[in-house]
C-alpha cells in the first residue's frame, strides 16, 4: 500500500498529503487535474464548516475540488454561496484556470454554475473561442483509435498554431493545450466516459440555470402564464365532459 503518511515539515506537504490524512484512502487521484494539484504544496488544510458531515470524495470532481481548495487562492470577497455558508469549506478559493472559474465549495457536487464566479456569470470574447477547441476535442474523442492517432499530431498543431493568435491568457492557453493534450492520449473507453460526464455536468448547469431562471420576475411571470393557460384548458376540458355528461343520448350521438 502506498505510504500516505505527511512529511514532518508541514510547508513541503503536498495536497495529496493533506487529502489523505484528512480522508483516507477514499480519495482516488486518477484524473490529470487531479495529479497535477495533488503534487502542488498545500497552501491550506481542507477545514470543514461542519466537522461531523461526510463528504462524498469517490467522486472525481469532487477531488478536484478538494485538492484545488488546498493549493488555490483565497478569494479577495467570498462568492454569494460562500457568503451564505454554503460549500463543504470554510473558505472561497479559486484556483486561475480550473473549474470554469467557481469557487471549490460550488465546484463539489457539480454547483459550480451557481457561484458567482463562474465563467457564465462573466461571460469573456474567449469563450467562443474555448468553446471551439472544446467542440474540436469533442470531434477527436468520437473518432475510432486508429484515425485518432494518425490526425492528432497535425490536429495539435494546428489548433496550437490557432491559439497563440487568440490573445488568450496564459492559464487559458495551458488549459486549451491541457485538454487537447489529455483528449488525445485517451482510450476510446476513457474519451466515452469522459464524454458522459460532461454531458451530465452540462445538464446539470442547464438544470441550475433553468430553477434560476423560475426565480427572475420574468421566470415567474412565464411561469405563473403557463399554470393560468393549464388551470383554463382543465375548466374548458371539465365543463365540456359536465355537458356532454347532462345531455341526452340522441344529442350527443346527433
Amino acid at each position: 500500500m502506498p505510504d500516505h503518511s505527511s512529511p514532518e515539515d508541514p510547508a513541503s506537504r503536498t495536497a495529496a498529503d493533506l487529502a489523505y490524512a484528512a480522508y483516507g484512502d477514499q480519495v482516488k487521484i486518477d484524473s490529470a487535474l487531479c495529479k497535477k494539484l495533488a503534487a502542488e504544496v498545500a497552501l491550506r488544510e481542507p477545514t470543514q464548516r461542519r466537522v461531523d458531515q461526510k463528504l462524498n470524495i469517490e467522486r472525481r470532481s469532487n477531488v478536484e475540488a478538494l485538492l484545488a481548495h488546498m493549493t488555490g487562492q483565497s478569494a479577495p470577497k467570498p462568492c454569494k454561496n460562500c457568503h451564505k455558508g454554503h460549500g463543504p469549506w470554510t473558505q472561497c478559493v479559486v484556483y486561475d484556470g480550473q473549474m470554469c472559474g467557481s469557487c471549490t465549495n460550488c465546484w463539489f457536487n457539480a454547483s459550480g454554475s451557481r457561484c458567482t464566479f463562474h465563467e457564465n456569470n462573466h461571460p469573456q470574447p474567449q469563450t467562443l473561442f474555448a468553446a471551439s477547441v472544446a467542440a474540436s476535442a469533442n470531434l477527436m474523442a468520437l473518432q475510432p483509435p486508429a484515425l485518432s492517432q494518425s490526425t492528432s499530431p497535425n490536429a495539435n498543431i494546428n489548433l496550437s498554431a490557432d491559439i497563440t493568435q487568440w490573445g488568450l491568457s496564459e492559464s487559458t492557453k495551458q488549459l486549451i493545450t491541457q485538454t487537447i493534450t489529455d483528449v488525445a492520449t485517451f482510450s476510446r473507453r476513457d474519451r466515452f466516459l469522459a464524454r458522459i460526464e460532461a454531458a451530465a455536468k452540462e445538464l446539470g448547469m442547464r438544470i441550475a440555470e433553468y430553477e434560476e431562471f423560475l426565480r427572475t420576475p420574468e421566470g415567474m411571470a412565464e411561469q405563473n402564464a403557463a399554470l393560468e393557460r393549464e388551470r383554463a384548458q382543465n375548466s374548458h376540458t371539465q365543463a365540456t365532459e359536465a355537458s356532454m355528461a347532462d345531455a341526452p343520448p340522441d344529442e350527443i350521438l346527433s
